[in-house]
């Protein structure tokens, strides 16, 4: 959330493909970030960001391109979810979507019609009976939605 280029450069540097920078930080501190990922991807998450369309559109003019349409755990505890944002969003051209925040089998349908470029899965898998079923069923219900 500071200091984007000081702070991403060295993982980079030690083979990170990504990095992700908060949506909430300074332009300056999201350029840093572009920045230092040079041919490898820096990550907007728009986390806690109160109009995410307004500030991708504002991030995308600055170079961001890859942003994460992603609800905390505070805001999911309230019954919000990253869907009809990442409805909104999805309809941004030239931009790369990521979407994490309450994803699970029941919901994996809904956000694959708005083609991310990556889920993020947490929850449903760390907290399932059998993570490793879980993360089995959804991987599978992802690869089906894609063909």
């Amino acid at each position: 959330m500071d200091a984007g280029f000081y702070e991403s450069k060295p993982a980079f540097d030690l083979g990170a493909k990504y990095a992700a920078v908060l949506g909430v930080s300074s332009d300056e501190t999201v350029k840093g970030v572009i920045k230092a990922a040079g041919k490898k991807q820096a990550v907007v998450d728009l986390i806690s960001c109160q109009d995410k369309k307004k500030r991708l559109l504002e991030l995308k003019k600055v170079g961001a391109k890859n942003f994460a349409i992603h609800t905390g755990l505070d805001e999911q505890a309230k019954g919000q979810n990253p869907l009809e944002e990442l409805r909104i969003c999805s309809e941004i051209k030239g931009v790369n979507l990521f979407v994490a925040g309450g994803i699970k089998l029941d919901t994996i349908d809904i956000v694959m019609q708005y083609h991310p470029k990556v889920v993020i899965v947490g929850g449903a898998i760390t907290r399932a009976k059998n993570p490793k079923e879980a993360a089995h069923k959804l991987k599978k219900r992802i690869t089906e939605l894609e063909l």
